[in-house]
């Protein structure tokens, strides 16, 4: 049966529109529950490339809302609330997009626009105000989503955050150092040059049905790989109607090594020219230059301009390093300030959608001023044959030399065989760069026999900017393809800021003479944000002749509209005709994260013609797809299309896919490793360790937990990166990182193995005695100087108050420690023993000793020992960091100068101003001895201390912190006390449980009660004190909790240990009684 154009085109767009609307739309169902019962808790916000915080939610069985002000603060969202949080005002990001949070309306005002609420969206406690989830998403556009499991709510958004411009504008400040050649580092990781490895693949795909009409299939394969030291790229594209020929692909093998002065870049295969001459085709050769990748030392700004699709963001790319991004208008036009750099500009712009989607043409500007500093000797040699049917011969030199770091001067010759019947072309030429002032920026070149050419920039204020170029053609030349005997171009610079606004004004000028006319243009863009409206208003100017003129304006609008809806009218008008020459509007709503619906409807009244265009776009993990309806007048066209990457690591059995290019891009595999023996190399019993953070000046970064693998992608090639590492989140304190910091070269078109060693480190501590006659008492502020076994000095500690000392951060390795000799001259003392050797074996938890002894003699003259004496750096302080302050408990120590027979000995755990949460700080030390008696004692400085053990003698004490300090609590101390003057309420933590506790775990909960309750083995023997109870609810549920605490925030410590033994499906509960 034969359809219409009409009727296929309606089932097509229609098919579409259930395939994207039906699973969309049946996500979005949710239950509505009357009456819900809120737990107001903290959960741990986190906003991907930014970080995360703990913020104050609400939580009900199947829902979270969280802290307005609380999450707006984070964001760095102006948000002022009222006393009693009956309402919560501010603009959100630009101060024309007002909001107002209305409580007792139960309404949000947001751009004008009035959103009532439902019932639950909105709850106030005595201290927040909280909103839905779900409520941040459709009205701001910030979706949150809530995993009950881990406690997390992640937040993503495509508007840009203030927090996001914050840290991006800093990352901007970063890579400008970069250039300038700031970067320091702990440890530098230069370029590899493997002999071969697989990479990187794009693929592109778009196919165009006209309904009884041709159909077309556009193919594109790019691949990437590693070979012989350099970087091997292929792009390969086919048309179905046309043959497949090598005109149309390009490949090229590049070897760059910036650490050479000689030679530093070698290109083979289809290579850049850049010709004076017109070339119509590619150039088969090859290039050598000692021109470096990249350049670092910038000495001003150059305006750039340009058009692209409206609201696109683009990325500004200045010798492969991210210098800026800016948002376009609705016009599509965006302005950079570029910073100048030494030697050749390399300015390359890569363009985003609004909503994700990446333009994967790369364009490239030649920016016409290029200095060197003084000195510097820069060259270029290239030469081929045309990839045409002629195979023509072409060849170029170029010279560059700084006369000083304001005048560069250059030149060189360019030579084209002939053809046919035209002439050889020999055409050597000069050229010249000058910074004249802080303002001014000339340059000229003279090419022999064909043209001279000119440049002024002129920084008139910094916001206005003023540029000419002059170009004249000789007579008769035929080097450059152009009817043009001059050129002349003024160009105006002015952005205008203004309270609420922001007007960019671009003014060009052209005029081109020919033989036997001249040719006048004028171009004048004025763009803005309005309102929150992005304007763009675009007027142009042609004068043909005495008599022939044109002129005209283009008006671009764009908008966000409730329901993540772009909505984008344009018009056109002629002044010359008087006429309205085309107008139109496109509009786009997102549905979720990844699916894209879109609209477009333009009318152009010259030509008669009516375009009516439907689309649907979605993103996956590893791929990008689109259709579109679009019908013409009386034509109908289908399109389809798709396009991804694939990522390859043979070395770590890696298979990845995604929607960026990636092709003559690097990556890095960063491997963190318990360095055991502290040699800095990776062995192949050394484990790899989880916690490692990573930050880094560019690319994406993704951490792989199952392979403790963090995984960078998308990095330029050649470029020098910053990667800071941080070490909070390692699992044991005596593991620390070895750099903190690496600066690491990206290599095109593979992974780099990174391999960071994380050191263990050691701790050795002991006590420093005084003898007084038949007495004997620990003494603080005395010097204990530690060294290698080869007298390498390594640090130093002063005792605490009691005699105690420690010093943490020792490798594996013997050493020594002695007492400060000087010091021991000033107070008139003599210490023993003069040295004491100590050796730390290697241990995945740290080698801790705790037996280093020193008793000091008043009165007497120090005997000399040089060799137990190293020479001590004078110029190495006492550390503030190393000088440990004691916090005695209100329990007093004795001063007396003999000790008391009733005096007994106990070890200082923690202080803490509250109690809340002490069961989460000692559940280490609970777990590990499930005897030990935790004592909790109120001071008169209403401080609560938590103390252990009960030694009559002093060594035992010791032996007792020693295992305290190992499990983390470095600053825990030894007080001594007499029982009968100890004023300190006592209380056993273990089983203790807090009188007015109502939050627990729930375990399980089933309609009868268990008849086997070993079930619960695991968590009673991995949890030392922890019980179970059975609760029966009113709906008949047995219900098998465990835990009793008057938080939610130690009940979430207890939960995440019970989740870690395997019940992950355990939660908090609040109960009121045994039987509720």
């Amino acid at each position: 049966m034969n359809r219409s154009p009409q009727t296929l085109f309606f089932l097509y767009f229609t098919t579409l529109l259930l395939v994207v609307l039906i699973p969309v739309l049946s996500i979005g169902q949710e239950k509505d529950y009357e009456d819900p019962e809120y737990f107001e808790f903290t959960v741990f916000l986190n906003v991907p490339k930014i970080g995360g915080t703990d913020l104050p939610a609400l939580i009900h069985e199947n829902y979270v809302l969280l802290s307005v002000t609380d999450l707006f603060s984070f964001l760095k969202i102006k948000a002022e609330s009222t006393p009693g949080f009956n309402s919560v005002k501010g603009f959100f990001i630009e101060e024309v997009n007002n909001y107002h949070i209305d409580r007792q309306n139960n309404t949000i005002e947001y751009k004008g626009v009035l959103h009532q609420l439902k019932p639950g969206d909105m709850v106030r406690s005595e201290t927040n105000l909280y909103l839905k989830a779900d409520v941040f998403g459709s009205i701001f556009g910030l979706e949150c989503s809530y995993n009950f499991r881990s406690l997390t709510v992640t937040l993503k958004t495509s508007v840009e955050l203030p927090v996001i411009r914050e840290i991006r504008q800093e990352q901007m400040r970063k890579n400008i150092q970069q250039l300038t050649g700031d970067i320091t580092a702990d440890s530098t990781i230069s370029r590899s040059y493997p002999l071969f490895r697989f990479g990187m693949a794009d693929w592109n795909i778009s196919s165009n049905q006209q309904i009884n009409g041709d159909a077309n299939t556009n193919m594109g394969l790019r691949l990437g790989a590693a070979v012989a030291g350099g970087e091997l790229n292929l792009a390969l594209t086919h048309n179905s109607g046309l043959p497949f020929t090598s005109k149309n692909q390009q490949y090229y093998w590049r070897w760059a090594n910036n650490n050479l002065s000689g030679l530093r870049q070698i290109y083979l295969g289809k290579v850049q020219t850049n010709a004076t001459s017109t070339l119509n085709a590619s150039l088969i050769g090859a290039s050598i230059s000692n021109a470096p990748t990249t350049y670092r030392t910038s000495y001003g700004t150059y305006t750039l301009s340009d058009f692209t699709e409206p609201e696109w963001m683009v990325e500004l790319y200045v010798n492969n390093v991210l210098i800026d991004y800016k948002k376009a208008d609705a016009s599509g036009f965006f302005s950079f300030e570029v910073p100048l750099v030494y030697g050749s500009t390399a300015i390359r712009l890569q363009y985003y959608g609004p909503w994700g989607e990446v333009r994967i043409e790369e364009k490239f500007i030649d920016i016409p001023y290029n200095l060197l500093p003084s000195g510097n000797f820069e060259y270029k040699v290239t030469g081929g044959i045309l990839d045409d049917s002629t195979s023509r011969a072409f060849s170029r030199a170029s010279m560059n030399f700084g006369i000083s770091n304001s005048v560069t001067l250059g030149g060189g010759v360019e030579y084209l065989t002939s053809y046919q019947h035209s002439n050889e072309q020999l055409i050597p030429y000069i050229n010249a760069s000058a910074r004249i002032g802080g303002s001014f920026i000339a340059s000229a070149s003279y090419d022999h026999n064909v043209r001279i050419k000119s440049n002024l920039n002129y920084r008139i204020t910094p916001d206005l900017q003023l540029e000419l170029s002059y170009t004249k053609y000789n007579k008769g030349q035929n080097a450059i393809t152009t009817s043009y005997l001059e050129e002349r171009k003024l160009s105006v610079f002015a952005p205008i800021k203004g309270k609420g606004f922001s007007l960019y004004t671009r003014l060009s000028l052209n005029n081109n003479v020919t033989p036997t006319s001249q040719f006048y243009s004028g171009d004048l863009t004025l763009s803005s944000n309005i309102w929150g409206i992005n304007t763009s208003l675009n007027t142009s100017a042609q004068k043909y002749g005495p008599n022939k003129m044109d002129i005209y304006s283009t008006l671009n609008l764009s908008m966000r509209l409730p329901g993540k809806i772009l909505f984008s009218p344009n018009t056109r008008y002629n002044y010359t005709r008087n006429d309205l020459i085309s107008y139109g509007a496109k509009a786009e709503k997102m549905f979720g994260q990844n699916w894209y619906v879109g609209a477009a409807f333009e009318r152009n009244l010259l030509s008669d013609f009516t375009t009516i265009e439907f689309g649907i776009r979605f993103d996956l993990s590893f791929a990008r797809f689109g259709f579109i309806a679009r019908r013409n007048n009386g034509a109908y066209t289908l399109s389809q299309s798709a396009s991804g990457s694939i990522m390859v690591d043979a070395r770590n059995g890696y298979l990845g896919a995604g929607i960026r290019g990636g092709v003559s891009r690097g990556g890095l595999v960063i491997h963190p490793y318990l360095d055991v023996n502290g040699n800095g190399k990776k062995e192949k019993d050394e484990p790899r360790v989880q916690g490692v953070n990573v930050v880094i000046n560019g690319g994406q970064t993704n951490y792989v937990e199952k392979d403790t693998l963090i995984r960078v992608t998308e990095l330029e090639p050649y470029t020098d990166y910053l990667v800071t590492f941080d070490d909070i989140k390692l699992d044991n304190i005596a593991w620390k990182l070895r750099h903190k910091t690496m600066r690491i070269s990206a290599d095109p078109n593979q992974f780099k193995n990174i391999y960071v060693p994380v050191s263990v480190l050691g701790e050795a501590g002991g006590m420093v005695y005084v003898t007084r006659g038949s007495s004997t008492m620990g003494i603080g502020r005395v010097i204990i100087n530690f060294y290698r076994a080869d007298s390498t000095f390594v640090g130093r500690v002063l005792s605490e108050e009691d005699g105690y000392f420690t010093r943490f951060g020792f490798a594996p390795g013997k050493y020594f420690a002695t007492l400060d000799h000087d010091q021991l001259g000033k107070i008139n003392m003599t210490g023993t023993p003069t040295r004491i050797n100590f050796e730390l074996e290697q241990s995945i938890d740290g080698d801790y000793i705790d037996h280093l002894e020193f008793f000091l003699h008043p009165g007497e003259k120090q005997p000399q020992d040089t060799a137990s004496k190293p020479e001590t750096p004078a110029q190495e302080p006492i550390k503030k960091t190393e000088i440990r302050e004691n916090y005695p408990s209100s329990i007093n120590t004795t001063k007396s100068t003999s000790e008391s027979k009733d005096t007994l000995y106990s070890i200082q755990i923690i202080a803490l101003k509250s109690h809340n949460g002490i069961y989460e700080h000692l559940l280490p030390l609970l777990s590990s001895y499930p005897d030990i008696v935790v004592r909790e004692s109120y001071g008169s400085d209403h401080f609560y201390r938590y103390s252990t053990g009960e030694f009559k003698n002093r060594q035992e004490a010791l032996n007792l912190l020693g295992v305290v300090h190992k499990l983390g609590w470095k600053e825990a101390f030894i007080t001594s006390y007499i029982p009968s003057v100890a004023k300190a309420s006592i209380t056993n933590l273990i089983g203790y449980v807090p009188e007015k506790a109502n939050f627990m775990i729930q375990l399980h909960a089933l309609k009868g009660e268990l008849e086997d309750m070993s079930v619960f083995n695991k968590i009673l023997s991995g949890i030392p004190g922890i019980s179970i109870r059975l609760i029966k609810g009113s709906d008949g549920f047995f219900r098998y909790n465990a835990g009793c605490f008057n938080s939610r925030k130690d009940a979430i410590s207890l939960l995440r240990t019970i989740r870690s033994m395997g019940w992950t499906d355990a939660f908090i509960v609040k109960v009121t009684s045994d039987s509720e």
